[in-house]
């Protein structure tokens, strides 16, 4: 039998409910369905290292609800600075991950804004759903790390952009929910500052998308061109693509 794991030292760490818990497992379902598949490994490889992929997903979870409720952005980055100490007693909090952990800061910076009614325009919006997916981005690179694998940028530059259109197809499809809830969505607040002009905007958008993740694939080896274009098939199959509704912005949401 295989001898157990070294015991890690103790860190504060957040306290997870039990909602968290739950909503993450739609984050590792994806994560076993599309990254892992793209290095080849099997799923029980995130459930060897359940310390760091599922607490780390629901951590985040945990943040976001708590920002939808209302906590501050000071509160959300110290939660962030809580993670990252304890993300550190099992990776190398190298450059790049200090990098996505100052985008997940960011983006709830721009959240506490658009839920206390600040202005904002549509590179704003933009600018800050390119921030979104920090979750998947520091999972990514994480079980880069466990590998002892060196990071390959091209194959996380075509992520990036698969995240980004993940992000954008899952908002349309919950548009009108969110939008009652008040919870964050790209495609609602594109509707609070482009009114008629957001569905031409949102399309062109995911077209973009869509033209980035083509190209990004030629930057691949041949191997990775294989196993990329099966992510997207499987995609495809769990998440059959949106139509981009009407998007109107007179139905405001009120917190």
């Amino acid at each position: 039998m295989e001898s157990r794991q070294a015991a890690l030292p103790r860190t504060n760490a957040l306290t997870l409910s039990a909602e968290a818990v739950r909503k993450s497992g739609r984050v590792l379902f994806a994560f076993s369905s599309f990254y892992l598949p793209a290095y080849d490994l099997p799923a029980d490889f995130m459930f060897s290292r359940y310390d760091v992929f599922g607490y780390l997903s629901a951590a985040i979870y945990e943040i976001d609800e708590q920002v939808e409720v209302g906590a501050s952005y000071h509160k959300a980055a110290n939660q962030l600075d809580t993670l990252a100490g304890y993300l550190a007693e099992r990776i190398r909090i190298d450059a790049k991950i200090e990098s996505l952990f100052e985008d997940a800061k960011e983006y709830y910076r721009f959240e506490d804004r658009v839920l206390g009614r600040d202005a904002f325009d549509f590179s704003d919006v933009i600018a800050n759903a390119s921030r979104r997916s920090f979750d998947f981005r520091l999972m990514h690179r994480a079980l880069v790390q466990l590998k002892a694998w060196d990071y390959d940028e091209l194959l996380f530059d075509w992520f990036r952009k698969f995240e980004m259109k993940m992000e954008v197809e899952d908002d349309l499809q919950s548009f009108d929910e969110d939008l009652t809830r008040g919870t964050f969505n790209t495609a609602c607040l594109v509707a609070r500052v482009a009114g008629g002009s957001a569905p031409a905007l949102v399309e062109a958008y995911r077209e973009e998308l869509d033209e980035g993740i083509e190209k990004g694939l030629r930057t691949l080896s041949e191997a990775q061109k294989q196993r990329c274009g099966g992510v997207l098939s499987r995609y495809r199959e769990i998440v059959p693509r949106p139509l981009t509704p009407s998007l109107s912005g007179n139905r405001e949401h009120h917190r």
